[in-house]
């Protein structure tokens, strides 16, 4: 069940990808292979594609999370603080935008917002969140902070026993 709602979880967050023409996956394996050039391109063509979508659906808040991350990739900090903070200004609750918002403002230094933002986005009570948020990248600069114990261990009861 486990592995059958994590398949759920990567096919959306697949499938928005190709909605605005960003390569998640790409930038992901360039990443691990230590391809600096690879990751750049693939976060600039994340935020072309992001801007394009953001003007066509401005009710929409994934392509300034996306965008955000990209930013971030690109060592550009003050643009994606602004694409994060206009993400949160978008009424949402997607669960999936909640998360990749948390993992940007957790690569800004922002862990008080991260955390509100995890917090948001389990609370739609998705058992494989603990997995996700125990090995993403992202999210290392929460490790250390004691609301992160506190996170895995609401997670820890949350999830049923596998």
């Amino acid at each position: 069940m486990k592995r059958r709602l994590t398949a759920i979880l990567a096919a959306d967050v697949v499938g928005y990808s190709r909605l605005v023409g960003a390569d998640e996956a790409g930038t992901l394996a360039a990443r691990s292979l230590g391809r600096d050039s690879d990751c750049k391109a693939a976060a600039r063509k994340t935020v072309e594609n992001a801007e394009r979508d953001l003007v066509l659906h401005p009710e929409d808040s994934r392509p300034a999370v996306l965008g955000a991350i990209a930013l971030l990739e690109l060592g550009e900090r003050d643009r994606a603080t602004d694409w994060a903070a206009r993400a949160q200004a978008i009424e949402n609750e997607d669960p999936i935008s909640l998360y990749n918002l948390a993992c940007a403002y957790s690569l800004l230094g922002e862990p008080e917002l991260a955390f509100h933002l995890l917090n948001r986005a389990i609370t739609n009570g998705r058992p494989f969140w603990k997995d996700w948020i125990e090995h993403d990248s992202d999210l290392n600069g929460l490790r250390n902070h004691p609301r992160y114990a506190e996170l895995i261990e609401q997670l820890k009861q949350q999830s049923p026993a596998t």
